[in-house]
């Protein structure tokens, strides 16, 4: 996302001691503490920050003073960036786990538009872990990298997170035996879910082998197993994936 005009005014005075009215210091006990140029206007227009309301705050000629020592200078950095104006997130190239701590600053912070911002990136970045060369089976990265994913946000997220699965075709939704069955232990309503889930996913792999599939521009992935049927679309016989056994659950 390019910054307009008035965002490139915005970068023009952060971090400059000569306008600002606000100096917040980071850093953790690992990082060299680094101090912000700040300006009230700007700050608490866009985000919460502890202290900066109250009346014990210090003042250094004439700027109020925060301390913010839980949080890294990386991940602050780009947040304060992000409030004067510089929304390009994924120039930084986040690993998931720089991306779940900024997602938890934006969040503990108040501020929204980053915090959504950052879990599309860190949808991006799953996605960017399925195979390009649609092989017939989408690697473990992928599927551990949607589980930590999900583990960033909840339910109020589900628009977003829907990008998770957005490029899976119908033989490739299918998750790891063992999720299904943590899912269907958390609750009576898991196990309803993954029972309709896995009925619903070997219904659906009856009527299209992969091939077939790849005709849709949601990419292609298949898996193995032990029984055979025969493709809706080309009348080729295809190998599927099994139900969940009697010795799954029980191990």
């Amino acid at each position: 996302m390019e910054p307009n005009s008035s965002q490139l005014s915005l970068l023009r005075i952060f971090d400059q001691p000569e306008f600002s009215d606000l100096i917040v210091t980071v850093g953790t006990r690992t990082d060299t503490p680094k101090k912000y140029y700040l300006h009230q206007a700007i700050v608490l227009t866009a985000a919460k920050l502890p202290g900066v309301e109250g009346s014990d705050t210090t003042l250094e000629q004439g700027r109020r003073c925060i301390s913010i020592p839980r949080w890294d200078v990386s991940i602050m950095d780009i947040m304060f960036r992000w409030i004067y104006g510089d929304k390009e997130l994924a120039k930084h190239n986040l690993n998931l786990s720089q991306l779940s701590t900024l997602i938890t600053a934006a969040r503990d912070f108040q501020i929204e538009d980053l915090r959504k911002a950052t879990l599309r990136v860190a949808v991006d970045l799953a996605n960017s872990k399925l195979p390009s060369n649609k092989p017939l089976r989408i690697n473990k990265d992928y599927w551990n990298c949607v589980q930590t994913v999900c583990s960033m946000t909840g339910v109020h997220d589900w628009e977003i997170l829907r990008g998770l699965v957005g490029k899976l075709n119908t033989v490739s939704i299918r998750p790891p035996q063992t999720w299904l069955l943590e899912l269907a232990r958390e609750s009576e309503l898991g196990l309803l879910a993954a029972l309709l889930l896995e009925r619903n996913i070997n219904i659906i792999n009856h009527n299209k082998c992969s091939f077939c599939q790849g005709e849709y521009d949601d990419g292609v992935s298949n898996i193995s197993g032990d029984f055979d049927c025969t493709c809706g679309g080309c009348g080729e016989r295809i190998t599927l994936g099994t139900w969940i056994q009697e010795d799954d659950i029980n191990t």
